[in-house]
């Protein structure tokens, strides 16, 4: 019988989907903590989450954790933290961390909820940093394309002092290892305090396609190309559209499926909205009507058929800030990708996959994936079995004892 004593009890502070549910419209972090927390099960942890309320502030047990919505959004969200952890710190031996920028609400948050281990500093403290900015890619069009007017140097210093708070943890978690390198070499910070876990892919079984594709109303026979994703300056769906337009009047018995709502935080801004409704503007300019679907949102649901139902994941990004989160989910439903060459140092063994971020590019790379698809299954196949779920969440335990 397990002591008392021994037992880790381990709070994580982050978003958490809807009850009783996996994906929702909150950010994909959400899930990717959902799956983390309730995907590998140890007598030794205990599991509790300090998260956002849906309508009202509850407590409940979900999958065998403590759910605790007591999280607002702003600056309230911080002091209710704080709150919480003066309260019931006794409760917890190691608090997890889950850190995106605009998580919490607003980037003021984002800064302060790394000062949380000099208040509470007798417990380990571990992260898992959702991103690891490129200090070489902070210039101009980058302070652009996240909709802010400051100088680069402030963003430059700002991107410094953020990850530098990072030398407060115990262990940092980052997804991928040309993180790690940005961080040590890039942010100064010590490679022993960062692991690299990889981004978790679900063990999803795909739904078979014909089935897939007639419960979307899509024809057996149509190439369906797939993107998924908030549109933001940074993924350039400018390059998707263009380069489906030209692919397309070869291929006519195909549809690109745009799964692209927009993102909460810029719903007030003009310049963000103008730019949305230019993509959208763009797409019926050079897209034939019956040869593409925008989306704003899928039913969690319906995602299974979606995957399941196109051939190809598209990934037009400028610049790389994170792991991919559509991506992992292609990964876990065997779909294989075409990611843009801002990839090219994740996937190092995987060239056949990246494509030159233009719309000549990316229609090159159209050709050659329905040329030789199963050149592209092999490697989705490979991928699958090197980051299934179950490895990285024995990992994350591993730092927690």
């Amino acid at each position: 019988m397990i002591k008392h004593h021994n037992m880790k009890k381990v709070l994580h502070i982050s978003i958490y989907p809807e009850k009783w549910k996996l994906y929702s419209k909150k950010w994909w972090v959400a899930s990717y903590t959902k799956n983390l927390i309730t995907s590998f099960t140890d007598n030794e942890t205990v599991m509790s989450i300090f998260c956002d309320i849906d309508s009202e502030p509850e407590t409940y047990l979900e999958d065998g954790v403590n759910i605790i919505r007591g999280r607002t959004f702003w600056i309230k969200s911080f002091f209710k933290i704080v709150s919480h952890l003066l309260k019931y710190w006794s409760n917890y031996t190691t608090v997890h961390v889950q850190h995106e920028l605009h998580l919490f609400g607003s980037l003021f948050v984002g800064y302060l909820i790394l000062f949380l281990p000099i208040i509470f500093f007798k417990k380990t403290w571990v992260i898992t940093s959702h991103h690891a900015i490129d200090y070489n890619d902070i210039d101009a069009n980058f302070i652009k394309n996240h909709g802010q007017f400051l100088p680069v140097f402030v963003v430059k210093f700002a991107f410094k002092v953020l990850y530098f708070l990072y030398w407060l943890r115990d262990s940092i978690i980052v997804h991928e290892y040309v993180h790690k390198e940005r961080l040590y070499s890039q942010y100064g910070l010590r490679k022993d305090l960062i692991q690299v876990i990889h981004h978790w892919v679900e063990n999803k079984k795909r739904i078979p396609t014909i089935l897939a594709k007639e419960k979307l109303w899509l024809e057996s026979y149509e190439k369906i190309i797939f993107y998924m994703g908030y549109v933001t300056w940074y993924k350039d769906l400018s390059v998707l559209i263009k380069g489906y337009s030209q692919w397309v009047k070869y291929n006519p018995d195909s549809i690109l499926i745009i799964w692209a709502g927009p993102e909460k935080k810029s719903l007030n801004n003009q310049e963000y909205l103008a730019y949305y409704n230019s993509l959208q503007d763009l797409a019926k300019e050079l897209i034939p009507k019956r040869n593409y679907k925008w989306l704003w949102f899928v039913a969690s649901e319906d995602i299974p058929a979606y995957y399941s139902a196109s051939d190809v994941l598209v990934v037009p990004y400028r610049y790389t800030l994170s792991a991919s989160g559509p991506m992992a989910i292609a990964i876990s439903y065997w779909l294989p990708f075409l990611a843009s060459d801002c990839f090219e140092e994740y996937f190092v063994n995987f060239s056949e996959c990246i494509f030159k971020l233009s719309p000549d590019g990316l229609e090159k790379w159209l050709v050659n994936f329905f040329v030789d698809q199963k050149k592209y299954m092999k490697t989705i196949n490979k991928m699958k079995i090197e980051r299934q779920y179950r490895v990285s969440m024995e990992k994350t335990f591993s730092i927690y004892k």
